[in-house]
């Protein structure tokens, strides 16, 4: 189907960004879709959610996956997506 997946444990949105950079450097103008779940104690805590925003800018499409005890509002966070 020419489709390829990554998977990377990218735990705060600095590591978000290089892994979207490098692979859109990977794959050029192919779409990409990233799937971002805030897992990490310090990420559930919120500690890193305003660098989210700008840290999947490389990706075509972004779905945000809310663990269940995740102690903020990740819709809020998302919508500030370019």
């Amino acid at each position: 189907r020419g489709i390829t997946i990554y998977d990377d444990f990218a735990h705060h949105p600095t590591a978000i960004a290089t892994t979207l950079d490098g692979l859109r450097k990977k794959v050029g103008d192919s779409p990409i879709i990233a799937i971002v779940e805030p897992r990490s104690n310090s990420m559930k805590l919120g500690a890193h959610r305003d660098g989210l925003p700008e840290s999947v800018d490389q990706a075509d499409q972004v779905v945000w996956y809310a663990p269940a005890n995740l102690g903020w509002d990740l819709g809020a966070t998302a919508a500030q997506c370019k």
